[in-house]
């Protein structure tokens, strides 16, 4: 009896083994599953392929529609892509009291970020004021030097400039104006010297004109002022002073008014000259691509 409790005693954790049941090859039961726990939320990313198909096709106000429905329910980047495009098709379809707010939102969300180049762009294709254009263009010029609508807008803008007045007041931080302003010296010169030479022929009435190859205009000018002349020398010469002074108005007239004529034909000769040749500088000449 001494000997069989020590045996007893080795033997009891034998019967605390877990019970696996018959060894005959049946399935058991199954455990029950680990659920994993939710570490952060889940959110569906917005499909952004409908409203820029719509955009596409040119169905603005659709495409308006639906960034208005994913902007409302999204947050973060998606929402501002939303509103980004939300300011463009409102300026679009000429909505602009639509396009400020939506601009307000999107302001709120990226406070020092510059506006999109597209919404510059719009804007700048529909007609803006020109304070407003020019106020563009240099937060373009110092926030996105770089980007391919804002050099595209600024050079766009130097080059109506240099069309319409000849000259570059404002290059908005753009190297090729340099190259620019260096042609136009050459055409200025040119101006000037055509300019001077057909104001000073044109104290005889026609001959500015003649300078500068406006036949018609000329031969009817120096014409007239002739035959103005030879009828009030005419009624001189036969004492018909009331037909004299009555020929003499015109006489005068068209003399005095000649220079002016004149300087006036040579500016316009002038700009049409220079829309010419900047039209063949092709190495230059912006390249204008339909704002998307």
């Amino acid at each position: 009896m001494r000997l069989l409790w020590p045996l007893l005693l080795l033997a009891a954790p034998l019967y605390a083994l877990p019970n696996v049941g018959p060894l005959d090859g049946t399935q058991g039961p199954s455990l029950p599953a680990v659920g994993m726990p939710m570490l952060a939320a889940e959110e569906e990313l917005p499909n952004t392929t409908l409203p820029l198909r719509l955009e596409e096709l040119g169905l603005y106000d659709a495409a308006l529609l639906e960034w208005a429905r994913i902007e409302a329910s999204t947050r973060g980047p998606e929402r501002t892509q939303a509103l980004q495009r939300l300011m463009i098709l409102s300026e679009l379809i000429g909505q602009p009291t639509a396009a400020q707010a939506y601009e307000t939102q999107w302001r709120e969300l990226n406070p020092t970020a510059p506006l999109p180049s597209e919404l510059y762009y719009v804007r700048y294709l529909m007609g803006q004021p020109s304070t407003d254009v020019e106020a563009s263009l240099r937060t373009l010029a110092s926030t996105a030097p770089d980007d391919y609508y804002s050099v595209l807008m600024r050079w766009d803008a130097v080059w109506n400039e240099a069309i319409l007045t000849g000259k570059i007041n404002r290059t908005y931080n753009l190297p090729a104006a340099a190259q620019l302003q260096e042609r136009l010296k050459f055409l200025h010169a040119k101006e000037v010297a055509d300019y001077m030479l057909a104001v000073g022929l044109a104290v005889i009435p026609g001959l500015g004109h003649l300078f500068l190859q406006q036949w018609a205009l000329a031969a009817v000018l120096l014409l007239g002022w002739a035959v103005f002349g030879l009828a009030f020398l005419s009624a001189c010469r036969h004492r018909h002073y009331a037909y004299a002074f009555v020929w003499a108005l015109p006489f005068v007239g068209l003399w005095l008014n000649s220079p002016l004529a004149a300087a006036q034909a040579a500016e316009a000769a002038a700009r049409q000259a220079r829309v010419n040749a900047m039209t063949t500088w092709q190495d230059l000449r912006p390249t204008f691509i339909p704002a998307t």
